[in-house]
């Protein structure tokens, strides 16, 4: 049990959370590890900026993941393999010590995996083609050299064709890496050479979509030129034109059994070596196949008679019952639901004994859409009990008139149910492009931000629209280091870091370190629930910036957190840039602060923007009393050292986001904006004063820190300039260091 939580924490090594493979069985992990209450991060190991295009992290992962206080850790083996090789997968193991582990679709040797059969839905796939398609010519592409699962695939479409007394043809054998451009290739060649085919396996469904967008350019038509089917049967594969045949891996549950592996080990139980999970061939149009949608949607021929309401809300219970989630919290019971079938089968007696008023099989049908889509796909679950309320309508009624309304109340609710789903799916279309339009806000804000505090409060006001409840931002301490020479530090610099669920904001002013081990600050953990977090290191180019923790937002497309680290990183280091470039030309370097260059250039833009949104400016002008006698008695160096502490008693008593200038000697302006200046400038005489009095405590000095403050409000009205303002501020500092005097 880790030490900060009294919850399981389990780590997650993931190449790439958006791919549709990875994706699948991440998501089984995550609902997994909600389910019995414990902690999860997971460790992107990869970066994409196209397609193809991988960056690496594992060399920031290796010595992060193991540090952070994880209880055990589960790695994307057959991922990781398929881009690094076994070798490294197997070092990466190792550097986990005796922490529980699991790997997930490819054996490592000395660790349990988790495992599908993957020959069974190869063959049976091919066995299909042939006996159902009456294909001979099956072309098979297939994945990297070495790697076990895609091995497996090929043996079995090779003991396939020899079942079926098909020749093996090496011509239609081709090599890939699971893209989307192997298959795209392979079906090229297979044309310009002019290579007899009728079908082409896949060794994944990536490649498979590559096949099918080569065989439409070719304008070839799947099935009736090329049939075509692929494996894993990612989301996608569903939602193409055609929609793939495949062979589905049980991604989820295999998610689920690497958590319940981790669980049974830090509990100090016995698990196998391996844990093989069955997969199963999935007919759909690229192989010849129609859905089951469109195979039901015949014509009622058959009636039954003679049952009585009770009967038939008994069989259509039967029928229905496997589509129904029963282990759902939101699922009423059996008897509940039974009154729900029998609600419905009397609406439609009601409805047609009754027509003068209206609509009331419909409205009932209308109801359970609504009621039932918590536990059930409602809109297949309503058209398959209007399918059965057609069969056992000569049952309910015994005239041809009634049975003819009967009918025409069914087509209606029939077409209700297409119109329900129409709406459904132009929602979920509209949801998502109002989300992508709130992370393309938010990324545009991000990336046109250059002052590292803008940076920051664009993430800050951005990322919760997002629904990312919570987060860490942090860089390394050298600001950024070489990658070919990264090393892991002991501490971090933290940037930003909330918990909205807790209303917790940590804004750090100034240089705020945290440890490495620690990753996510401790008061900003939630001990009420479960978290899922996302560790993602940043980075530009060859250098290594920092990390980034978000929160999962479950309405979040997967995609986007790869979307913001880039931007993140990019934003980071244009501020670093910036900054560097203010270091060499705008600030003074004794204070720290601006110097009269800086307090030019940046002044006239906060007048500028103070004037555009109808704010107020107050400008403050500081010397130090009595600097000449210091350097005089004590030396120059004693002068320096009452210089610095000004600045730094000034920036203590301002907000870093006020401007701070050293303008020359002992003299120094700040400039602020704000929306009402009502007793302002007493209230912050009353902040200089304390912290001046604090850095005297500390001084240890035969002589102590005296600063002298004059202040004016911009008169905006007339567009006051700002050294004319500046004058002013310098003449009421002036009339306080007389009265002060005369008081004396």
């Amino acid at each position: 049990m880790s030490e900060s939580s009294q919850r399981i924490k389990i780590g997650v090594i993931i190449d790439a959370i958006h791919e549709q493979y990875q994706s699948g069985i991440w998501k089984g992990i995550t609902h997994r590890a909600k389910t019995l209450g414990i902690d999860l991060i997971s460790f992107i190991g990869t970066s994409q900026d196209g397609v193809d295009h991988f960056d690496t992290h594992y060399d920031v992962i290796q010595p992060f993941a193991p540090n952070s206080d994880i209880d055990g850790v589960i790695i994307f083996s057959g991922s990781i393999t398929e881009h690094h090789g076994k070798d490294f997968t197997r070092n990466l193991c190792k550097t986990f010590g005796n922490l529980p582990l699991v790997c997930v679709s490819e054996k490592i040797s000395g660790f349990p995996c988790i495992i599908v059969e993957n020959a069974p839905g190869i063959e049976l796939t091919i066995d299909h083609m042939v006996s159902h398609h009456n294909l001979h010519n099956i072309a098979f592409i297939k994945g990297p050299n070495g790697h076990a699962e895609a091995e497996e695939r090929f043996e079995a479409y090779k003991r396939s064709l020899i079942r079926n007394h098909l020749e093996l043809d090496e011509e239609l054998i081709f090599d890939g890496s699971f893209i989307a451009r192997d298959g795209a290739k392979a079906t090229r060649e297979l044309i310009q050479k002019g290579i007899p085919f009728d079908g082409i396996v896949c060794v994944n469904d990536h490649t498979a979509f590559g096949v099918l967008e080569e065989l439409s350019r070719q304008n070839l038509h799947v099935p009736g030129n090329v049939s075509v089917a692929g494996f894993d049967d990612v989301k996608e594969a569903a939602m193409l034109q055609p929609a793939l045949s495949t062979v589905r891996q049980p991604l989820f549950r295999m998610g689920e059994e690497a958590v319940n592996n981790i669980v049974e080990q830090i509990n100090g139980g016995r698990i196998p070596e391996e844990t093989v999970l069955p997969t199963e061939p999935v007919y759909r149009r690229s192989c010849g196949c129609f859905s089951d949608e469109v195979e039901n949607a015949k014509a009622i021929h058959t009636h039954i008679s003679g049952l009585s309401p009770d009967e038939i809300v008994n069989n259509i219970f039967d029928t229905t019952y496997s589509l129904i989630a029963t282990h759902s919290a939101a699922y009423p019971g059996d008897d509940k639901y039974r009154e729900k079938l029998q609600d419905l089968v009397d609406s439609l007696v009601w409805d047609v004994k009754k027509p003068l008023i209206r609509h009331i099989f419909l409205n009932e049908v209308d109801i359970l859409l609504f009621s039932t889509s918590k536990f059930a796909d409602s809109v297949s679950l309503l058209q398959t009990l209007l399918r059965e309320l057609t069969v056992y309508v000569t049952s309910l009624f015994d005239d041809a008139k009634s049975i003819a309304s009967a009918n025409n109340i069914l087509q209606q609710g029939a077409a209700l149910i297409r119109e329900h789903r129409s709406v459904v799916e132009q929602r979920v279309l509209l949801d998502e492009k109002h989300f992508q339009l709130n992370i393309n806000v938010t990324s545009q804000r991000v990336i046109s931000s250059f002052e590292q505090r803008e940076l920051l409060e664009a993430i800050a006001k951005g990322l919760p629209t997002l629904d990312v409840q919570s987060l860490v931002l942090a860089t390394f301490q050298e600001g950024s280091i070489n990658r070919n020479h990264w090393h892991y530090p002991d501490t971090c610099n933290l940037l930003l870091a909330y918990n909205q669920t807790l209303g917790k904001v940590i804004y750090p002013r100034g240089v705020t370190q945290i440890s490495s081990h620690e990753i996510f600050p401790r008061e900003l953990r939630n001990p009420d629930k479960p978290h899922n977090h996302i560790f993602m290191p940043l980075y530009y180019r060859d250098e290594y910036l920092g990390y980034m923790v978000l929160e999962f937002a479950k309405a979040a497309p997967l995609f986007m957190y790869e979307e913001l680290r880039l931007h993140v990183s990019s934003a980071i280091k244009s501020a670093l840039l910036l900054r560097k470039f203010k270091a060499q030309s705008m600030i003074d370097e004794l204070t720290g602060v601006y110097n009269r260059r800086g307090f030019v250039t940046l002044g006239e833009k906060m007048l500028a923007s103070a004037k555009g949104s109808n704010m107020e400016l107050m400008m403050f002008y500081a010397d130090v009393d009595g600097l000449k006698l210091i350097n005089d008695k004590y030396g120059h160096e004693d002068g320096d050292i009452i210089i610095s502490g000004a600045a730094s008693v000034l920036c203590e008593t301002f907000r870093e986001r006020d401007l701070i200038a050293r303008i020359g000697g002992d003299e120094f302006v700040i400039l602020l904006v704000s929306k009402k200046m009502v007793d302002l400038e007493d209230k912050i005489r009353d902040r200089f004063a304390l912290f001046e009095q604090k850095f005297n405590e500390n001084l240890n000095k035969p002589y102590k820190l005296s600063v002298s403050l004059g202040a004016a409000i911009c008169n905006m009205a007339r567009n006051e300039p700002l050294d004319k303002l500046m004058k002013r501020a310098d003449a009421d500092l002036f009339g306080k260091k007389r009265a002060r005097k005369l008081a004396l």
